[in-house]
């Protein structure tokens, strides 16, 4: 996708496609044997990863808008000698990328010139399709740097006396995060009918089928931008913690920040979310009621602000706003966890989480105690 003009950003894409009835007539096979695409591709791709592979899915503007195709990456030719080799699919390599992390992937600038490809469906509905891909794509960008993650954390407790507690309480809300967001991509390609849909008290998936989908395309950006961002500062703290052994390069801590740090390269929503929020607050208790009532102020604040909010002001403010988003729904899915079977570490999470994510925020801090201290230790290292 990424061009000049911008990555996530399409709507600028430059990249050409028309189709040549001379394809038609003329025989070509692709490295594997199969038939060339009657499409040619003219164009420029910026930042292309995985410039090794077989196979490429690419965007590029035809007549009626961006569309999506599919292309092989190299095809087959006859050399000097009349021997059947292979070349590269009208692509040429500008430069290799000399990249912060993921070194072992390779990517390139692209010069595409004739490249033979393959419309997928129909055309102008490019953007829609290449969501689809994007979903599963940021899912597993948290996914690695929530591991990633993890594996410092897992590090810090065996090496250090200190108490990591907030780190473990910023990593287990955004842990449940993307397990209450991952099923998303199952139950969107299975939608259950509305007397299908589980009644159970727990239950986070959305009610209504139509709002499964909704979420699934709203949350994923976010959970990515937010899990890169926090893992990023917590392998920072790890790395403090494990004192000289985490400065060192064959101690794979730096090699494992890089990688994180890489990761960083996004009305009816408004709808959706407060029915989702208040049908899962309901099945609370008493525990909880302060973090409750905190979490509702804060939706209620995030609506009024995007509601009275003009575009520019919401384009400047984007990443605060992402930033509140995830930390509600994370409370929200806290909370659920901890009304299931009442566990106090669970209980003692929400709270942490909701300090940590707005009372930390408007720069409020409690006194320290001995069973804080004790709190602390039972999130880290479970009771002992």
């Amino acid at each position: 996708m990424t061009e000049r003009t911008g990555g996530s950003d399409v709507s600028g894409t430059e990249t050409v496609a028309y189709l040549s009835p001379e394809n038609e007539r003329q025989e070509g096979k692709d490295a594997s044997g199969f038939e060339l695409g009657l499409w040619e591709i003219d164009g420029f791709k910026w930042f292309s990863s995985g410039t090794e592979s077989m196979m490429t899915m690419l965007l590029a503007r035809t007549t009626k808008g961006i569309s999506l195709f599919y292309a092989p990456m190299r095809r087959k030719t006859m050399d000097q000698f009349g021997n059947t080799t292979t070349q590269l699919n009208c692509i040429r390599i500008q430069r290799l990328k000399n990249k912060l992390g993921t070194r072992a992937n390779t990517t390139a600038e692209l010069e595409l010139k004739g490249m033979r490809a393959w419309l997928i469906e129909e055309e102008g509905n490019g953007i829609k399709q290449v969501t689809q891909v994007l979903s599963v794509t940021r899912l597993h960008i948290a996914i690695n740097c929530l591991g990633n993650w993890a594996r410092g954390l897992a590090a810090s407790r065996a090496y250090s006396k200190s108490v990591l507690a907030k780190e473990h309480v910023k990593y287990r809300g955004i842990w449940m995060l993307l397990n209450f967001a991952s099923p998303f991509l199952g139950a969107s390609e299975n939608l259950p009918s509305e007397k299908e849909t589980s009644k159970e008290p727990f239950e986070l998936l959305p009610e209504r089928p139509e709002d499964v989908l909704l979420l699934l395309r709203v949350l994923t950006s976010p959970i990515k931008g937010v899990s890169a961002r926090a893992s990023i500062h917590g392998l920072l703290e790890c790395i403090e913690f494990l004192g000289g052994v985490g400065y060192l390069e064959n101690e794979r801590w730096i090699s494992t920040l890089r990688e994180c740090t890489v990761m960083l390269l996004g009305s009816a929503v408004m709808d959706c979310l407060n029915r989702w929020i208040h049908r899962i607050l309901q099945d609370t208790f008493d525990a909880l009621q302060s973090v409750i009532e905190n979490l509702e102020t804060q939706w209620s604040s995030l609506q009024q602000t995007i509601k009275e909010s003009d575009k520019v002001t919401l384009m400047v403010n984007a990443n605060e706003i992402m930033e509140d988003l995830t930390a509600i729904v994370s409370g929200v899915i806290l909370v659920a966890d901890a009304a299931r079977d009442h566990d106090e570490t669970a209980i003692a999470v929400a709270r942490s989480w909701m300090d940590i994510s707005f009372t930390a925020k408007a720069q409020r801090r409690e006194p320290g105690s001995l069973e804080q201290l004790k709190i602390n230790q039972e999130i880290v290292f479970g009771k002992i």
